[in-house]
């Protein structure tokens, strides 16, 4: 049907467009026919014209020419040009013997030869003001067989007048040219044109052939048809044009008529051809849109088809999935009247169907332990799922923890119809999370245990420590003739064993904070060369003993700073650098050297000129106690040095490594994150304590509870030379508050771990109290833990000195704060 419509429509069409094709055609061949045929008629026209007249001029010349062959040249002498080397002429009107040498027609008669005649370009006259045309003729003297040139003048009339009445009036032109192409007159009359050669003017093939020769050519913009004919017996040629527009004017016409007429004759087949193929189209239209409404209704019907099938296949996929679901599923109505549930729930509940059906979920609830249903209604209602737990109760009775996701269901106009409940059993989840919080809160008992441990160790160990170490100081820093060479050597032995062994109690006590989550931080900006300054000396001495050579590549050296602790930086930072001189060669080196990007972290290294690692033992590098063999050595070490600095760099945010070759050295590097970029400013000036020879007059409360400790105390007040203070002790804060109320001492030592009011709290009341406010007061404790150091700041203390005491410390703040007072 489809195609026969449209066979139709190029039936209608095809004649229509053939008639147009042969009008168009007939009249391109007519209109090429007709300019054909005014051609022609130009070109005779025009032919004729230009052949008349120059018969006309003919006749003109030879008439001229006949006269001055029949004159007698003794009478004509007057008029004669003697043709020699100089050349003579006598005009009428001028006198005998007048140069016309420069004339054309003067210098041609030497190249004519015997009778030929030559027209020369017109002169003006003298007497008349008026253009004459000379013609030159050259004859024998038969009186003295010379050779002999006349000259003879036309005038306008003869010339001009009649080339003008040649011309197509009013608008045609006219030429008299000679054969060189120069131009003799024109008409109408141009004096700019006169003398001038042709080829400026006219084609050139204007020159060549008949009258029948027609040619195109433009004049001051506009069109015009040229022909030309030769002057009998004369070098001459007449030129005749006349307007192409008095020749085309009415192929123009013509074609525009016939341009108007196809016009509406296009037109017209148009709006016919328009017509029909619409009343086609509309036709077709129709036809199609009942095959498209066809299709349509057609897909409508089979996609409703498939999707009943599907519906139903999807009816059954989920009727399936709830009846051998492991999950509980209820599903209620709009009212949450209970419509469904699934073989899980009833076998999970006890409830039968005819149990449930058309009541409330709110019947399943356990009266005393379901939790309430917070936000449930307002959630679902909003259509957004609820998740929460409840309690429900088995038909038994016995409690049943489920974890419910609620979501409602709506219809294609968005009202609710149902709410779709899907629950697992939580029973045993609840009970596992029941056990997850009880192990928490052992767990956090335990760190709480374990960091009250870890005080009290760091208290207990230290407060012996302090006696043992302290009375070694002193010992070693007696005079000479007080102790001999053994017993000198048995307090540097007890002094020596004693810093070792709190060495490894601080390492301890850091690696179980670091391990408890209790390590505290405090990130700053850290400039390299401040580290560098602090490390360089600690380990110097020992660096010189084993003559091992410090080699810094770091300081002064415009390092970017890090984002680190400055304290545990410079703890992980000394580790390495003590390691890589105990296991250095005697005469080696260690080398500090840094580098960096533009971008990203800092790169610190440590290498040493050591045995190095073996391979079998690299694993172990970082792991507690483990020493690689050293252990059998005479180097002394605990074997968590390595294991802290680990643990400290990437508490600070970092990373730790190595390379080592045997026998050649071994390179420790950490990686520290880059400070962000910012203005550093200047750490504080820091006052060198110095001891004075003024001694130290003043009186000292020492507030502590250990005998041992109070001891030490007077002997190192005692033994110090600069020293002239008096020392007050009192066991406990409340007696130690009421001494300072009556002596007002100049400074007062505490301990923190007292019995009844502890340390902390004593230096608070002291700041409180207007008369005691004044007074300094230093903490020395064996309690180094963070927190303690940090509140006991806070509270007041002006110095936190630990235990063991470093008695030479002690006495440089005793003598700054004797000599202040003094």
């Amino acid at each position: 049907m489809l195609l026969s419509l449209r066979n139709a429509r190029l039936q209608a069409i095809v004649p229509v467009i053939a008639m147009n094709l042969a009008v168009l055609l007939g009249g391109l061949v007519w209109l090429v026919w007709e300019y054909d045929n005014k051609q022609s008629s130009a070109q005779a026209s025009l032919g004729a014209l230009a052949r008349a007249s120059s018969m006309s001029v003919s006749k003109i010349y030879e008439f001229a020419a006949s006269g001055m062959r029949q004159d007698n040249l003794a009478g004509a002498a007057r008029i004669a040009q003697v043709i020699d080397s100089k050349m003579q002429q006598v005009q009428p009107g001028l006198n005998q013997g007048a140069d016309v040498s420069d004339r054309d027609y003067a210098r041609v008669l030497a190249q004519l030869e015997e009778g030929g005649l030559f027209p020369g370009t017109p002169i003006i006259s003298s007497l008349t003001g008026a253009p004459q045309w000379p013609l030159s003729l050259r004859r024998a003297n038969p009186a003295d067989s010379t050779q002999v040139g006349l000259v003879r003048m036309l005038s306008v009339d003869e010339v001009q007048r009649p080339l003008e009445q040649a011309r197509v009036k009013p608008d045609g032109m006219a030429w008299i040219i000679r054969d060189d192409g120069t131009i003799i007159t024109v008409a109408p009359w141009r004096a700019d044109q006169i003398g001038q050669n042709v080829a400026g003017q006219l084609p050139a093939k204007v020159l060549r052939g008949g009258a029948e020769r027609l040619v195109a050519a433009t004049f001051d913009g506009v069109d015009y048809l040229v022909t030309s004919a030769p002057v009998q017996g004369l070098p001459l040629r007449v030129a005749v044009a006349g307007p192409m527009s008095d020749y085309f004017i009415d192929w123009w016409r013509e074609a525009g008529m016939l341009g108007v007429l196809m016009l509406v004759m296009t037109a017209t087949s148009l709006y016919s051809g328009h017509r029909q193929w619409t009343l086609l189209g509309q036709l077709d239209d129709a036809n199609a849109s009942l095959q498209q409404e066809v299709r349509s209704q057609s897909a409508v019907l089979n996609a409703e088809i498939r999707e009943r099938q599907e519906h139903e296949k999807l009816a059954r996929v989920l009727r399936n999935a709830l009846e051998y679901s492991g999950s509980m599923v209820l599903i209620t109505d709009a009212h949450g009247l209970m419509e469904y549930v699934n073989p899980a729930f009833v076998k999970a509940t006890g409830y039968d169907l005819d149990d449930i059906i058309g009541k409330r979920p709110s019947m399943l609830r356990h009266p005393e332990l379901s939790p309430p249903a917070t936000g449930l209604w307002s959630t679902i209602l909003a259509c957004r799922s609820w998740t929460g737990m409840f309690c429900n109760q088995r038909k038994d009775g016995t409690p049943l923890w489920v974890s419910a996701t609620i979501s409602p269901v709506t219809d294609d106009s968005g009202v609710i119809t149902h709410f779709v409940a899907v629950e697992e059993d939580a029973t045993s989840r609840r009970d596992g999370e029941e056990e997850l919080r009880e192990a928490k809160r052992m767990a956090e008992a335990a760190s709480l245990a374990k960091s009250e441990f870890l005080s009290s160790m760091s208290h207990e160990l230290r407060t012996p420590m302090n006696a043992i170490l302290g009375f070694a100081q002193l010992l070693t820093n007696a005079d000479n003739d007080s102790l001999g060479e053994r017993q000198r050597f048995y307090a540097d032995s007890i002094l020596k064993s004693g810093n070792h062994l709190l060495s490894l109690v601080n390492d301890i006590l850091d690696m179980a904070r670091i391990e408890a989550g209790r390590l505290s931080l405090s990130f700053e900006r850290v400039e390299p060369d401040q580290v560098m300054a602090e490390i360089l000396p600690m380990i110097a001495a020992t660096a010189e003993r084993r003559k091992v050579t410090l080699i810094d590549e770091i300081s002064g050296r415009g390092a970017p700073a890090v984002e680190a602790d400055f304290t545990r930086l410079k703890q992980a930072l000394i580790n390495l650098a003590s390691n890589a001189v105990k296991y250095n060669r005697t005469g080696g080196t260690v080398r500090f050297s840094i580098s960096h990007g533009e971008t990203g972290p800092v790169r610190i290294a440590v290498s040493d000129t050591g045995i190095g690692i073996p391979e079998k033992r690299r694993t172990e590098v970082f792991q507690p106690f483990a020493r690689l063999g050293a252990e059998a050595s005479t180097v002394e070490g605990t074997g968590i040095g390595l294991t802290i600095t680990k643990m400290l760099v990437e508490a600070m945010g970092g990373q730790i490594g190595f390379f080592t070759q045997e026998n050649l050295g071994t390179t420790f590097w950490l990686e520290i994150p880059r400070a962000a970029s910012q203005p550093v400013v200047p750490p504080p000036a820091v006052t060198n304590i110095t001891t004075t020879s003024i001694p130290c007059r003043m009186t000292v409360l020492y507030i502590e509870d250990n005998p041992s400790n109070v001891e030490l105390m007077q002997e190192v007040i005692a033994q110090d030379h600069c020293c002239a203070c008096t020392l007050l002790t009192a066991s406990n804060a409340e007696e130690g508050l009421e001494l300072a109320h009556t002596h007002l001492p100049g400074l007062v030592i505490m301990d923190i771990n007292l019995p009844g009011m502890n340390g902390i709290e004593a230096v608070a009341r002291m700041k409180a109290d207007a008369a005691l406010r004044h007074i300094p007061v230093i903490a020395l404790s064996a309690d180094v833990m963070p927190d303690t150091i940090r509140t006991g700041m806070k509270a007041g203390f002006l110095r936190y000195l630990r235990k063991p005491l470093d008695i030479g410390e002690f006495r440089k703040i005793l003598h700054q704060l004797g000599e202040i007072r003094s």
